[in-house]
């Protein structure tokens, strides 16, 4: 009999965390799983260290020579037998009751087609860094996906025969999973759990870190792309009218203000004709509004006092719910 989740693990050079990485999919507390583990023709001892964990619940996989993450993360998902797929990076954490969590949230309605959650955020030796919160509800994930990537891929819980049926992954070298997430949302709902079920860990040797960063400039253009054809797909507009967000958030481009905060009012008009929301949709907002002035203000100070400037006129409320005790220390630092 099949299990009922396959925890899909691409590995590539991974031999200092992977053994963590899967013990701990190993300790969960849901256990009708499998282990699928894919070694993209490692340089160390990645996948002795896997076979040596000998649990029958792990299959491993490899490949002769290095075809890259978005070519083994589809042969991932041709191997796993499950009806849902967890996605497990080799040099990250997941909890011990993560796939209980996101099987119970899978299974709040039918048309769930993908489960993430909230990430803890973690450096090289696993020291705090940080947490990565994800939206909700269904009208704060069509809005995030239009400024960035909201869901660790790491955290990712899909219904296999969703994403088979949207052809998988595409090979586009960046963005693999936030263009993924854009295509899934015709396919059914995404939600999110607020808990931290997984440790995500940040440093410069991951697989996405040393893709991605081969290729900033075209990580920064497929961004664009990526949010462009959400809008056209799931809006049915022409994406350019809303240039001044995409180019702000996708190509870290200056642009006007007015024109910016007007282009995200007609957004949010959008949104809410075609989404489900709560209360939770301000908070995500304002945590979009933080974000991209600390954005600004690595950048350029006079970049982020202008946004603010713009803020304050385009929206009284948004400027005065902005987590002032955080960005006061951030400017008192300079």
């Amino acid at each position: 009999m099949n299990p009922l989740v396959s925890v899909i693990v691409p590995v590539f050079n991974g031999a200092n965390f992977v053994r963590s990485a899967i013990e701990s999919v190993l300790a969960q507390t849901f256990t009708d799983f499998e282990v699928v583990v894919l070694d993209d023709a490692s340089t160390d001892e990645s996948a002795d260290i896997v076979q040596s964990l000998r649990d029958p619940r792990i299959r491993l996989l490899r490949h002769p020579k290095n075809l890259g993450l978005v070519a083994t993360l589809n042969d991932l998902v041709r191997e796993a037998r499950g009806m849902w797929l967890a996605r497990q990076d080799h040099d990250d954490l997941s909890a011990p009751g993560r796939l209980e969590r996101q099987l119970r949230e899978a299974r709040t309605s039918e048309d769930v087609v993908a489960v993430f959650s909230d990430a803890r955020l973690i450096s090289s030796n696993g020291g705090y860094r940080g947490r990565m919160r994800t939206p909700l509800d269904d009208l704060s994930v069509r809005w995030e996906l239009c400024h960035r990537n909201p869901f660790p891929h790491t955290s990712a819980f899909l219904k296999r025969d969703a994403v088979v049926a949207e052809g998988g992954y595409s090979d586009l070298r960046s963005c693999e999973d936030y263009e993924l997430w854009t295509r899934l949302l015709s396919r059914g709902t995404i939600r999110s759990v607020k808990d931290c079920l997984v440790q995500y860990r940040q440093h410069a040797g991951s697989i996405m870190a040393q893709e991605h960063g081969a290729n900033s400039g075209l990580h920064r253009s497929v961004l664009r792309s990526v949010a462009s054809e959400h809008l056209r797909r799931t809006f049915g507009v022409d994406p350019e009218r809303f240039a001044p967000v995409l180019d702000c958030w996708h190509l870290g481009e200056a642009v006007s203000w007015p024109d910016y905060f007007g282009a995200q009012q007609e957004l949010e008009r959008l949104v809410r004709v075609g989404g489900a929301g709560s209360d939770g949709f301000r908070s995500v907002v304002a945590d979009q509004d933080y974000t991209l002035f600390c954005r600004l203000w690595r950048r350029s100070k006079v970049d982020a006092w202008a946004f603010l400037s713009g803020l304050w006129r385009f929206s009284r409320e948004r400027f005065l719910g902005l987590p002032w005790h955080r960005m006061g220390a951030m400017i008192l630092a300079r």
